[in-house]
């Protein structure tokens, strides 16, 4: 069982992704990916009881998009502005490698620019 933030941090060191892209309509999005489900249904579990509800979606390995072999893979995916700083903010006193720099980015952006976290309208 996930109990701590530093856990899901660490893990998002070794796994995870962050990306924020350019352009009209986009937004920031993290995700975690990886073969084996069960830790990722144990992180989502852990997000969950801290109020966050992730995506944890099911890839086919056909489709390549993310690994070079062909075994299927899962993936937690948060997108929407407001869900992935509040991740971030939680997870950014315990990252380690680079994407901590990411984190601190993404959160230096969003301060500097308020108005864009706003979260985009969905027809």
């Amino acid at each position: 069982m996930v109990n701590s933030w530093e856990y899901v941090a660490g893990f998002w060191d070794g796994e995870g992704c962050i990306w924020m892209p350019v352009g009209k309509g986009r937004t920031v999005s993290a995700s975690i990916s990886q073969t084996d489900p069960k830790v990722l249904i144990a992180i989502k579990e852990f997000l969950e009881r801290q109020g966050l509800k992730p995506k944890l979606r099911k890839q086919s390995g056909k489709s390549k998009k993310a690994f070079n072999d062909k075994a299927d893979h899962w993936t937690i995916l948060f997108q929407g502005t407001k869900k992935t700083s509040f991740l971030l903010e939680k997870l950014l006193p315990f990252l380690n490698t680079k994407k901590k720099i990411y984190a601190q980015d993404v959160l230096r952006f969003f301060t500097i620019f308020p108005s864009l976290r706003k979260e985009r309208k969905t027809k």
